[in-house]
């Protein structure tokens, strides 16, 4: 679980008062479901998270208070046989296109607030296929005059992608200069 962003601008990332650099994308409302382990209800982890697609592949009934309580014991093999099955869109494409059309709502969102140059996409659970999924699904609802020029990359099973990422932005415009 754990849906994040953070924003990069001008060689510098967007830092909240508190210090914080990740905006809590997961625990933005975009339905009436179920209670989050945050307490509120209709979060985008609801919706949008592997315990979605997660709880889809299963067809069993559990809440993300369960998922994120007994994720270790009682949903650790679960998971690393979706994520080893989703190298193959094929196979798991019908369990993860809800997710990913909710992504892609919250991802046209930020679009439209930031205007970024690019979106990039990484974690545990992410593959290419899916950041393709995504971008069809944001170009196909938001104007081509604000997503049309903007880049959808994935970072797939990088470790330390977001600190890379930063990194190899913050180079890229320092050699762009000489």
């Amino acid at each position: 679980v754990g849906i994040g962003a953070s924003f990069f601008n001008e060689n510098s990332v967007f830092i909240l008062e508190n210090g914080r650099s990740i905006l809590e994308l997961g625990h933005v409302i975009v339905g009436n479901g179920e209670e989050c382990y945050c307490g509120q209800r209709g979060c985008l982890e609801i919706y949008a998270s592997e315990y979605a697609v997660l709880k889809e592949f299963l067809k069993k009934d559990f809440s993300i208070k369960e998922f994120i309580e007994f994720e270790e014991e009682m949903f650790r093999r679960d998971l690393e046989y979706l994520r080893k099955l989703a190298k193959d869109p094929k196979v798991v494409k019908k369990y993860y296109t809800p997710s990913l059309k909710y992504l892609s709502m919250a991802v046209g969102n930020l679009i439209m607030l930031f205007f970024p140059e690019k979106v990039v996409f990484y974690g545990e659970g992410i593959r290419s296929w899916m950041v393709e999924e995504i971008k069809k699904f944001v170009k196909e609802r938001y104007r081509n005059s604000v997503v049309g020029g903007i880049s959808f990359l994935c970072r797939e099973e990088e470790k330390n992608a977001w600190e890379t990422g930063v990194a190899l932005n913050a180079v890229e415009k320092y050699i762009s200069t000489l």
